[in-house]
């Protein structure tokens, strides 16, 4: 099989480790020395993650920037029938420093069909903590495309705390607490 022949997969896979670097520079900026102001008194905000849901995968990585707003990020999804697809962060809102709402744009996808270029997606995410003997107690809701069924449209101010758990994996949220 000709591992080129299947170009956004690759892409895809290709993107795992930028998303790992990404997680790691969150991580690090975020490790603060003794003494330091706790994260809820932080205007940082970031959720990453990397989990395996019934049906399918993801990991993403989201920030927004404390002095503009801006947010940058990435999203790697793949399906139950095994069809990836990735692209840009173009929202983060988060909530109760816990709790983030990621919406994004299919950039790449190699069933155009199903998951074309250009369309928008949401999903949902809450961090309930560290996995605890390989099970993970966070929550993921896939709000699938805007415009779709589920959703009437994509919105930057919202977070819907529901979802299924995810079976293996693990979602970092930190965001200002009310």
């Amino acid at each position: 099989m000709n591992a080129l022949g299947n170009k956004p997969k690759v892409a895809a896979l290709a993107a795992a480790p930028l998303l790992l670097a990404a997680l790691a520079l969150v991580i690090g900026l975020t490790i603060q020395p003794a003494g330091a102001a706790s994260a809820g008194s932080s205007n940082n905000e970031y959720a990453v993650g990397g989990t395996s849901f019934m049906p399918g995968h993801l990991a993403f990585a989201a920030q927004k920037n404390p002095q503009n707003g801006s947010v940058s990020g990435y999203v790697v999804q793949e399906d139950a029938m095994g069809n990836s697809f990735s692209g840009k962060v173009t929202c983060l809102y988060t909530m109760n420093g816990d709790m983030a709402h990621v919406v994004w744009r299919i950039d790449h996808t190699d069933n155009p069909g199903a998951y074309p270029v250009g369309q928008m997606r949401q999903f949902d995410v809450t961090d309930n903590g560290q996995p605890t003997m390989g099970m993970s107690p966070d929550q993921f809701l896939d709000q699938g495309n805007c415009g779709g069924y589920s959703q009437p449209s994509c919105t930057c101010s919202k977070v819907c705390s529901g979802g299924a758990y995810p079976a293996r994996g693990n979602i970092v949220v930190k965001g200002p607490t009310l």
